[in-house]
């Protein structure tokens, strides 16, 4: 499980830096750029939020526990 933590912190290290270069070159305003950002942010937490309810949903059905 440390193996698969120091990949997912690697990963959101990468991306975050990833970002930031991006945002440093691209020719776009800067608005346009936080609004861009934003939607991506965005749509990446909602499509965590729908996988981690899914897998909840299975994981309780597996053990035969009743949603709240």
């Amino acid at each position: 499980m440390g193996n698969f933590l120091r990949f997912v912190g690697g990963l959101a290290l990468g991306f975050a830096a990833g970002a930031g270069i991006v945002a440093l070159l691209t020719p776009r305003a800067g608005t346009e750029v936080q609004a861009d950002l934003r939607q991506h942010v965005d749509s990446a937490l909602e499509e965590g939020r729908a996988a981690s309810a899914s897998k909840r949903a299975e994981l309780e059905q597996q053990a035969g526990i009743r949603p709240t």
